[in-house]
């Protein structure tokens, strides 16, 4: 079950087989464990936009997803896709977040995940945003995986 509060993550230990969470934070988290000892698995994400520069990265990211910049309880809220698209509209400049990780450095990167696994997560998504799905596939398995696993950070790929 998806949860973005602590209020869900309580539920989702109750009723669910695992936890997913967009939340890089561990209150999510410390909340759901609190109420399982099944050992149930937590899903985190982290939202990248990789890039041959920063820059680049930052303009795909609010190009193919103007909707990061919106509140989780707003996710929540908004019932079709022309909701989506009028919040973006009246937001300006979409903003980004700032755990987003942007761009061709893998150090932002590896911290992420390693934030994530520090908070209690078991499995960590990684969101590739835009449209250069194979760049960054070169790039995770040329230069982020070699560092995940330098770090001990990788249990599977799959």
């Amino acid at each position: 079950m998806a949860a973005s509060g602590t209020e869900a993550a309580e539920t989702a230990a109750e009723i669910a087989d695992g936890l997913i969470s967009t939340s890089s934070g561990d209150e999510v988290i410390k909340a759901f464990k609190k109420k399982t000892s099944s050992g149930k698995p937590c899903f985190g994400s982290v939202q990248v936009c990789w890039a041959y520069s920063t820059e680049e990265a930052k303009q795909i990211m609010q190009k193919w997803w103007p909707v990061s910049g919106v509140s989780g309880s707003l996710h929540a809220d908004l019932p079709t896709p022309k909701h989506f698209e009028d919040v973006v509209k009246a937001m300006g400049e979409p903003k980004i977040p700032e755990d987003s990780i942007l761009g061709p450095n893998p150090g932002p990167y590896v911290k992420a995940i390693q934030s994530l696994q520090k908070n209690g997560y078991d499995h960590i998504y990684i969101h590739q945003i835009g449209p250069d799905q194979e760049g960054f596939l070169k790039f995770f398995k040329n230069e982020l995986l070699p560092l995940l696993e330098k770090e001990n950070l990788v249990k599977d790929t799959a």
